[in-house]
Parts: C-alpha cells; structure tokens; sequence
C-alpha cells in the first residue's frame, strides 16, 4: 500500500512539473497584434463595409435608429498571433484582457478555455470583446461613429489604434497562478501595468 502511495505522489509531482513547465514557458512566447475581425455595430455586420457611404439603406436605418435610442453596442474579435519560441509546448488555462482603442479602456474579459502552441509553432488567439461606442465616442454623429466601427474592421486597422492588455493564467494542484503584470501587444506605446 505505501509503495502505492508513493508511486502515485511520484506521478503527480511529474504531471504538476511538466505542467508547470508548459506554463513557464509561456513567459517565453511572443504575443503579435494580429487583427480586428467579426465587427457588429447595433447588429449590422461592418467587417467587410469600407465606408458609410457603402452601407445599405436597411443597415443605415439600423444604425440611426440605434443612434437615436443610444443604444451603439459593438461586438468584435481580436486576434492575436501567439509564436512559441521555446523547443518545448506552451500552455496555459486563459487568461484576463483589456482592450484599449485609441488609448481609452474600452472592455475587459476573461477567456477561460486552455491555449496551447506546440515547440516552434505560431497560433492564432481570438478574443471576443463588447465595447458600448457612446463610451468611447462623444460625437453623436451617425458618420462619424460609423467611420470609427468601420475603420477597426478594416483590413488595414493598425495596432496603432488598438491595444490588448493580458493578464495569462494557468492552475497548478487546483491553484489559479496569474503572471504579475499585463502584457501589453499592438500600437507603440505601452499601457499602464494593472
């Protein structure tokens, strides 16, 4: 019984080693803006809508009505380019995020499903976010809250204009062990640490 015992210990410091070590070696990993993707203003799908000018006129009668009862709620996706540099896999349980667009805070969630990249590989991330536009936004203008929604769906919308603070986690013997300090990815400038 004790030989049992002692075996079974033995498995279990092997498991929380190796775990520990995936998420270790995520402190390694590089985090890359990727792009903004899935943009739902006032539910009218503007991923793919260049300008206001191109909207149809049931999906402009959408957003001013929603304008009128200040009610411009926008979904959208984040996704980021994860690349392991390490020769081992990398891992962790999920983690904390703040979006930021032109340098305000916007939204904040937690995407709590396991990420993992294998040794030398490069993932793809995706961070579901909503974001209330009139808080962002002061002009009431249908035009130009249009042109702000349109411009993070475009194809070129830089990391200029959006940022993404991470806060990854991973759980070890049933604790949550969150790394210190966020991570900031995309635009120059670094965000304040929370």
């Amino acid at each position: 019984m004790k030989k049992i015992i002692v075996l079974i210990l033995a498995v279990l410091a092997l498991v929380a080693f190796f775990y520990f070590r995936t998420a270790k070696n995520f402190t390694n990993c590089e985090f890359k803006f990727g792009r903004v993707s899935n943009v739902v203003l006032a539910d009218v799908d503007v991923t793919h809508v260049k300008s206001v000018k191109k909207l149809n006129i049931l999906d402009a009668a959408k957003l001013l009505a929603a304008l009128q009862k200040k009610d411009l709620k926008m979904d959208l996706t984040v996704d980021l380019n994860v690349k392991n540099p390490n020769d081992e896999p990398a891992q962790l349980d999920g983690m904390d995020y703040i979006l930021w667009i032109d340098d305000k805070q916007v939204a904040e969630g937690t995407m709590d499903q396991k990420v993992a990249v294998g040794a030398k590989e490069e993932q793809v991330v995706s961070l579901p976010c909503k974001v209330d536009l009139l808080d962002v936004l002061t002009s009431d203008k249908i035009e130009s809250i249009a042109d702000f929604a349109l411009g993070l769906a475009s194809d070129n919308a830089d990391a200029s204009r959006v940022k993404v603070s991470l806060k990854p986690y991973f759980t070890i013997a049933g604790e949550t062990v969150k790394f210190p300090s966020y991570i900031t990815v995309g635009g120059d400038m670094m965000m304040p640490k929370h």
